[in-house]
């Protein structure tokens, strides 16, 4: 079982979690409002729900977010229900949100590019990153005073992307860096870590089911170009034996000409034996037209 750390460092973590589950969240949610502010977020659900379907089957929407947004009570979700992940997820796959849409969120975005997009997606390493960090051993003072700076950055770079910013942020900031970590705050972020981890550990499993099925398909592809080489194989056999039994009824046809004048119908057998040959293969019959 593992020992827990002293409690300073215990408190760096969590100090960054709350800032990023917290106010990032808070930042998120106002974005993504200015962003889809062209039509109620009722229609936009609605038009968009082929779009968030495709999310939920591929696994990047859980079945809770996806009750949330289209909830069997009919009641209208509003953006305050949204966490982060939901509400990175919905700006970078809706189109109305307008991102860039070429942008990739697999990579560390570079150093001197602060676009909206690069912003998120820093935001979104920084929350996956503090996930899989243990809240048992937490964190060093020195990597704390590191992650807290980029981080505060990002959050006030996003906040002044928004016309109605959260207000007061630089104070918020303190505040969530200064004063005393209650414990019912401490909860709230275990809790969050907690469902972010299983999220994740389902997203996981599915990819692992992927490579398998991945790897079962190639072992099909392995076997049918087996099948077609052996196929191609015998269809060159078959060729040998036709032009074999072409020049077999060339010779015949030149023996039987002279028989032929005296008996038109041996023409005519000789015509279906030129033209027409049986060629068997294993089990199978193949009766062949000769050219």
């Amino acid at each position: 079982m593992a020992t827990a750390a002293p409690s300073a460092e215990r408190v760096y973590l969590f100090r960054l979690l709350t800032l990023t589950v917290d106010c990032g969240t808070t930042i998120i949610r106002k974005i993504f409002d200015h962003r889809s502010s062209n039509a109620p977020l009722t229609v936009l659900l609605t038009h968009e729900k082929p779009t968030i379907t495709r999310l939920k089957t591929q696994k990047a929407i859980t079945n809770v977010q996806f009750c949330l947004l289209y909830p069997p009570s009919g009641q209208a979700p509003t953006s305050a229900d949204f966490d982060l992940t939901l509400a990175i997820c919905l700006l970078r796959n809706l189109r109305p949100c307008g991102l860039n849409r070429k942008f990739n969120w697999s990579s560390p975005p570079l150093p001197g590019d602060t676009s909206l997009e690069a912003d998120i997606c820093r935001l979104r390493m920084f929350r996956n990153e503090l996930a899989h960090i243990s809240t048992t051993t937490g964190i060093q003072k020195s990597t704390f005073l590191t992650k807290w700076a980029d981080i505060e950055q990002v959050l006030y770079r996003l906040n002044n992307s928004v016309p109605n910013p959260v207000q007061n942020l630089q104070q918020t900031i303190h505040d969530y860096k200064n004063s005393p970590l209650d414990p019912e705050t401490e909860e709230k972020v275990e809790k969050e870590i907690e469902r972010w981890q299983e999220i994740e550990k389902e997203l996981e499993t599915k990819v692992q089911h992927v490579q398998e099925n991945l790897q079962t398909v190639t072992g099909d592809i392995v076997v049918v170009k087996d099948d077609v080489t052996v196929m191609k194989d015998d269809m060159t056999d078959m060729k040998e034996d036709v032009k074999e039994v072409k020049g077999e009824l060339e010779q015949l046809k030149d023996k039987s000409e002279g028989k032929a004048k005296k008996d038109p119908s041996i023409l005519q057998r000789l015509y279906r034996k030129i033209h027409m040959r049986k060629i068997k293969k294993g089990n199978v019959t193949f009766e062949i037209p000769v050219t």
